[in-house]
């Protein structure tokens, strides 16, 4: 199963939901900005990898930031990584390379899962974080702070100048650069290759 995740230009729904899940493959912006054949063959390695270890099934996360081999935009960038696992593994598999022959006949589904990720009911951490919000919020309010936007920085609820954070994110738009980017040594990467999970770079 193949199952797009939104996210705009960032991986970090992609990473973190793939981690909770189970995911073998996660492919996001930071780290596969686009669909090259390195990551074709990873994701091909992979599979096989899975099939020889007696599973036969297998989840690969992609976000919608990444982009085709083109590097292009795709709105529907899981069906397009279908077509390109098929054809890869195809070419493989005429190449002598036998074990990938298994791959030519595999099953494979797309999703995507677009807003159906925000119907969820809140879970304790959502009441949390939203109730701390709240009161931060009402303080900015009593101290006639209007202009400020309450934010979530290093563990903590703060807050910042919207004059900041407007123009930081019209910079970053137009420099076509995401605002909030998943780091490539972010903790969450780590889990993720500790996992023995392919993310697409190496």
């Amino acid at each position: 199963m193949i199952v797009q995740v939104m996210g705009r230009d960032a991986g970090h729904l992609a990473l973190r939901g793939g981690i909770a899940g189970g995911a073998d493959v996660i492919l996001i912006p930071e780290l596969t900005p686009y669909l090259s054949l390195d990551v074709l063959d990873g994701c091909c390695h992979q599979l096989l990898r899975l099939q020889k270890l007696g599973r036969h099934f297998g989840l690969l996360v992609i976000a919608e930031g990444v982009k085709t081999q083109n590097k292009e935009k795709d709105p529907h960038i899981a069906d397009y990584l279908l077509r390109q696992i098929k054809e890869y593994s195809q070419i493989l598999c005429h190449e002598k390379h036998e074990d990938f022959c298994l791959l030519k006949d595999i099953d494979m589904r797309t999703t995507v899962l677009g807003h159906l990720q925000r119907s969820h009911p809140p879970v304790a951490w959502d009441r949390l974080l939203s109730t701390a919000f709240g009161i931060k919020a009402v303080e900015l309010i009593q101290a006639e702070n209007y202009d400020h936007l309450v934010v979530w920085q290093k563990g903590q609820v703060s807050s910042e100048p919207l004059s900041t954070v407007t123009a930081t994110i019209k910079e970053r738009h137009q420099q076509k650069i995401c605002t909030s980017p998943v780091e490539k040594y972010d903790c969450m990467v780590k889990t993720a290759r500790s996992l023995g999970i392919y993310l697409g770079d190496g």
